[in-house]
């Protein structure tokens, strides 16, 4: 009696499961194959009516899928004071997505379509430096959201608007014509470069459109790909792109404000040494010239960044002076 009933049991389960699979594979039927006037509508159902967007683009998982980066810095705000530099520019990716491929013939030749970025995989390609003010919420993890183009070959372009925040090295040594040296690095924090690989287009920049900031004035020094190993994971590899910035100080205002008064004192105390040694001109000269040295130094000590690894030359003036 007990194994009729375990046959009935599994005879009813088997004929469920039988069931689920022929209603779920007539509903991927139908999306497929669902008439529609719009056949823009139509070429996007048959591309992403069983896509998921957490399976990496590719049909053989033992396929790398290669990124192609390009960084176009747009607008750059630098903090002397906590050493961090604002980078707001726009990031291109270029990849290959086997799901997302079509015959243009068969959709009135359309051989593009534009998305958006949620409703396809996107690269994980994040920041691999820490935000300022010690704040973890603000690292910069993946893409946001944006709009991207496909075309009927599979190929995949995202263009996103970012904005990186990172430490910098600063030297005050010849402020106010001081310069920065200021690294980025990107990379992936979910996949190897056996699954996902990163490469530059070319040099792996462009200036063109970057908006000149009044103060600092911004440079590209190298763009590179390292890739990386690590004692976790020594069959791994993880490929990172590091871009070098320099910042340099624009002296402008800071030159008419500290460097002219500066040659003055210099003048003012060459005038002291000139004249008579029991003149009274040159008593109050003297004491006007040490006047406008204590004032240069509580300036300099409200204007200087007191994060410096070295001590500007500007302050050691008015010592010797």
């Amino acid at each position: 009696m007990r194994i009729l009933w375990l046959f009935g049991f599994l005879f009813i389960f088997l004929l469920k499961r039988t069931n689920a699979i022929e209603k779920r594979s007539l509903s991927v039927h139908e999306c497929k194959s669902i008439e529609n006037t719009s056949m823009m509508m139509k070429l996007k159902r048959h591309l992403f009516c069983d896509y998921d967007t957490t399976v990496r683009p590719t049909t053989n998982h033992q396929v790398v899928t290669n990124v192609t980066v390009k960084l176009v810095p747009k607008l750059l705000e630098f903090d002397d004071w906590t050493s961090t530099m604002t980078l707001h520019s726009w990031m291109s990716l270029n990849w290959k997505d086997e799901h997302l491929n079509w015959n243009p013939s068969d959709f009135d030749g359309i051989s593009t379509v534009h998305v958006n970025s949620d409703e396809i995989w996107v690269p994980d390609l994040s920041s691999n430096d820490l935000c300022c003010r010690g704040d973890m919420s603000l690292e910069q993890n993946g893409v946001p959201s944006t709009k991207c183009l496909v075309i009927n070959t599979g190929s995949v372009i995202c263009i996103p608007a970012l904005s990186y925040v990172t430490k910098c090295i600063t030297d005050f040594t010849f402020w106010p014509y001081d310069k920065h040296e200021c690294r980025i690095r990107f990379g992936s924090w979910s996949h190897t470069g056996e699954e996902i690989n990163f490469h530059l287009d070319k040099k792996g920049y462009e200036m063109e459109g970057y908006a000149n900031n009044t103060e600092w004035n911004l440079k590209i020094l190298n763009a590179e790909k390292i890739v990386k190993k690590f004692e976790c994971c020594p069959n791994d590899t993880f490929p990172i792109l590091v871009y070098t910035f320099s910042v340099e100080r624009e002296p402008g205002l800071v030159h008419v404000t500290f460097v002219t008064p500066a040659i003055a004192i210099v003048l003012l105390t060459l005038t002291v040494l000139w004249l008579d040694s029991g003149s009274t001109e040159r008593m109050a000269i003297a004491s006007m010239n040490f006047i406008c040295h204590l004032l240069c130094i509580f300036d300099l000590h409200w204007q200087l960044p007191h994060n410096g690894e070295n001590v500007p030359h500007i302050c050691k003036y008015p010592i010797y002076a």
